[in-house]
């Protein structure tokens, strides 16, 4: 049970660490004026 609650922990903090790169890298390219 703690194996399969870990490996759904890291799938879900791998999408939100995509997210926020993803979400960082378009506010810079606006602050940027890109």
């Amino acid at each position: 049970m703690s194996t399969y609650l870990l490996r759904s922990n890291i799938k879900y903090l791998n999408i939100a660490f995509k997210f926020v790169k993803t979400w960082s890298s378009d506010l810079a390219y606006a602050l940027l004026g890109f």
